[in-house]
């Protein structure tokens, strides 16, 4: 077994330094670590010396540090309440404090918690390798697909988070059949509306249900319709079952049957907001 060397950086210009060397793999809550352990690591770039772990709140957004822990994000009543529960879902209390938020986005599992509440709610997030860049969620999903950030050796900082406005609804469902385990089915959505209570921006992003967290077709056809049973029936029409990946605790058919009524579900929710 191959030697392996753990450094403790301050600075994020120090952490990238290290980050070139191709066999060094970021150290953060250290829930990935026995899969980043193979024969080619040889160093692990510990980050809790960075000062990565904050959550500042400015007049329109919030700005939550790439190693914040889940149990930070779920425990702060400043936070839209959507993005706590996903937070709180994630797993069981001891591994909330390990958990982070920039964890969850560089290693996108198909069952990932809460990159899909953060698309939702039309967040950015910035990276820092060679440059830093700050990109839309809408941005970052398919160049992160292309190949992962965990892979590209970069370094997520921060997360900004628009503050949703009063007219607006938000809301995370996800589908277990023991408390704190994977979700075999997540639904993240976001609404607003206008004065007639017509819809006027609708992101619903679902997780583990497919490859990774996608946007859900019946988007198109919330915008600028009024919430009733034909819009909803309209909206769950468009899941089809053969779309979804295996899962081995349950069928394609039936999370597609609970991923309908999550769709109805949260539509109501918006409308009784109204």
């Amino acid at each position: 077994m191959n030697q392996i060397t753990h450094v403790y950086p301050e600075t994020v210009s120090d952490v990238i330094k290290y980050l070139e060397n191709p066999h060094a793999k970021l150290l953060a809550g250290g829930t990935a670590m026995t899969l980043l352990a193979n024969k080619e690591v040889n160093t692990f770039v510990d980050l809790q010396k960075t000062n990565l772990s904050y959550i500042k709140e400015e007049d329109d957004r919030f700005l939550i540090g790439g190693t914040t822990s889940a149990y930070d994000i779920f425990r702060n009543e400043n936070l839209p309440k959507s993005f706590r529960t996903a937070a709180d879902k994630i797993a069981d209390l001891s591994l909330l404090h390990a958990i982070t938020l920039g964890g969850n986005f560089a290693i996108l599992y198909k069952w990932v918690d809460l990159p899909p509440i953060l698309w939702a709610l039309n967040s950015s997030i910035t990276i820092r390798g060679k440059e830093e860049r700050t990109m839309n969620l809408d941005e970052f999903f398919p160049y992160s697909r292309e190949k992962s950030i965990a892979n590209r050796n970069e370094l997520i900082t921060e997360i900004q988070l628009p503050k949703p406005p009063t007219n607006s609804y938000s809301e995370y469902q996800t589908l277990t059949l023991i408390e704190n385990e994977k979700g075999q089915l997540n639904l993240a959505s976001y609404f607003e509306w206008n004065e007639n209570k017509e819809i006027t921006i609708a992101r619903l992003v679902a997780s583990a249900a497919f490859k990774g967290p996608k946007r859900l077709e019946c988007e198109q056809f919330i915008i600028g319709k009024r919430i009733d049973d034909e819009l909803i029936n309209k909206c769950k029409e468009t899941i089809n079952a053969e779309d979804l990946v295996k899962f081995y605790k349950s069928s394609k058919e039936y999370r597609a049957e609970i991923l309908r009524v999550y769709i109805k579900r949260t539509m109501n929710n918006c409308l009784s907001k109204m």
